[in-house]
């Protein structure tokens, strides 16, 4: 709840940071995304990255860069700016940075993300390819809420294609109309 993450802030707050950061900070953003607080990840996560780099913490970075890019990406899409490219570039920052981590659910969950966006972007190929191989990684770590998660994607990717009007199902690199 949004309560214990505010206790966890005040009690790091004693040792000098700002804000939760890492794999919790990105749990709490993930949270406030969750509520509509855009501008507030944006905002603390330019922070906790910026901490990152200077303290030499380079692999918090994939984290802030998922944080960042995800509430740049909602917020676009709850604007209907649609102006993606600076979130395109952190999440791409995100996935590469989080495969050299090794953290297999956190890939996972970046390649959902980045999927999204893809989908949100009208390139079903790229968003299918992203999600395909979240699924792998969830499947093989046996990972039951990253398949979830992976399932509701790929529902939405269907619902999204059947919607344009030249749709192309794209399922394991076939074009399926």
């Amino acid at each position: 709840s949004k309560t214990i993450f505010n206790d966890a802030e005040s009690i790091i707050h004693k040792a000098g940071y700002t804000y939760l950061f890492a794999s919790w900070g990105f749990y709490f953003n993930d949270l406030l995304l969750d509520e509509g607080e855009y501008g507030e990840v944006i905002k603390r996560t330019q922070i906790t990255k910026q901490h990152a780099i200077s303290s030499g913490q380079l692999i918090d970075v994939p984290f802030e860069n998922l944080s960042f890019g995800k509430a740049l990406m909602l917020q676009s899409v709850n604007n209907k700016s649609y102006d993606f490219s600076e979130a395109e570039h952190c999440l791409n920052q995100a996935v590469d940075g989080l495969r050299v981590s090794g953290q297999q659910d956190k890939i996972s969950s970046g390649l959902l993300v980045r999927g999204t966006l893809f989908r949100n972007q009208k390139d079903f190929s790229k968003s299918w390819t992203d999600i395909d191989e979240a699924r792998e990684i969830a499947e093989y770590g046996q990972m039951r809420l990253c398949l979830t998660d992976y399932h509701l994607e790929a529902c939405r990717n269907i619902r999204d294609q059947l919607a344009n009007e030249d749709y192309q199902i794209i399922e394991d690199g076939e074009t399926i109309t």
